[in-house]
Parts: structure tokens; sequence; C-alpha cells
């Protein structure tokens, strides 16, 4: 995950947090878990991935049971001033956002109150498209398109789903199939043939 994707997630992640403060003008204990995951993340960051210019190329992942810290207690305040730093800056970025797009905040509020779950569609109508496009195919655009073909009116999908590889019996023999799908066969007691089943 890359600086900017990690930065992405922690504005996001306080997106609660600053619209209760926006929307409302007062904050509540809700947003006390995304709190906790942001922190984590700008920790690591730092401390961890050697994404910070103050604390440089450093890694000190915690471990379990060690009670001392490996670095001194100046290194301690400095990760912990650049950890604020950059929460501080997630948070303005986030409440920036908000406040801009308040007006579309108020709309989906609205919306859910008339309707409890908004589909991809409704939220594009009201949002509009996201302004770029993801790399991978989302799972909701793999949903959407009816996981490798396109739906058809009836929300059935137009391509048929590949057929599975057979079973095989040993890891070792790939795309061999197995003894029962060869249609090897063993007499039974009464005579009758059937697949040969391992006792």
């Amino acid at each position: 995950m890359t600086t900017e994707q990690m930065n992405d997630m922690m504005a996001m992640a306080l997106g609660g947090r600053a619209a209760e403060q926006v929307m409302l003008g007062k904050i509540s204990t809700g947003a006390q878990n995304d709190l906790e995951r942001v922190t984590r993340s700008a920790y690591s960051q730092v401390a961890i991935y050697g994404m910070n210019a103050a604390v440089g190329l450093l890694s000190f992942p915690p471990e379990e049971g060690r009670l001392d810290k490996p670095y001194s207690e100046d290194t301690a305040k400095l990760i912990d001033t650049e950890v604020r730093a950059l929460v501080d800056i997630a948070y303005t970025r986030t409440l920036g956002l908000l406040k801009d797009k308040k007006h579309l905040v108020e709309d989906m509020a609205q919306a859910l109150l008339e309707k409890e779950v908004l589909n991809l569609e409704e939220l594009e109508s009201l949002l509009g498209k996201r302004p770029y496009n993801a790399v991978e195919m989302r799972n909701i655009d793999k949903f959407s398109q009816g996981f490798g073909g396109k739906l058809d009116g009836s929300g059935e999908s137009t391509t048929e789903a590949p057929a599975p590889p057979p079973p095989t019996d040993d890891p070792a023999n790939e795309g061999q199939p197995a003894l029962a799908a060869k249609g090897a066969t063993k007499g039974g007691d009464d005579g009758t043939k059937g697949p040969i089943v391992a006792s």
C-alpha cells in the first residue's frame, strides 16, 4: 500500500467524526473504532513502514511481551509528533471535503431517510460517478456485470460460467481426472459395477 493510499484511508475513516462536527455541530463516541484504526495506521506509517521523512527509514514493529522500546525518548516524542501531524492533516482534509460537499451529504441523508438502502446507481445519481476508475474490477462491478458477463433484463448473466476442472486424486497429477471421473469401475458383491471408492 502506498503512502497516498494510507492517507486516503485515514481521511475516509475520519469521515464519520468530521460529519458529526460539520452536520450536527457536536461529536459523539461513535467514531472510537475509526479513531483506533487511524491511530494504528499513522503509527504504522511513521514507526514501522519508514514512510516519514523526520523519522527516516527506520522500522520499530511492536514485539509481543516487550516492555521497553527499542528507541530513545527523543525518538518516541518525534514519532508522537509526526503521528499527530499526519492525523491532523487527514482530519483537516476530511473537514474541507465535507464542508465543500455538504449539499451532497444532505441529499444522501434525505435519500436514506426515504429508502433505507441505496444501490450503486442511486449513489451515482446523487454523488456522480467516481472521479477515477479502479485498476482492478471491484466486487460491485463483478456483481453488476454478472461475474464475467453482462446482466440481461431479468438479472440473469448472459454468459455461462466456465466448467470447473475435474477432481484429481493426487495434486502431482495436475489436470488428470480422478479415478472415479475416468469411469474406472469395480464389481460389487451383487455383480453390479460402480465407481472405485477408497475404503
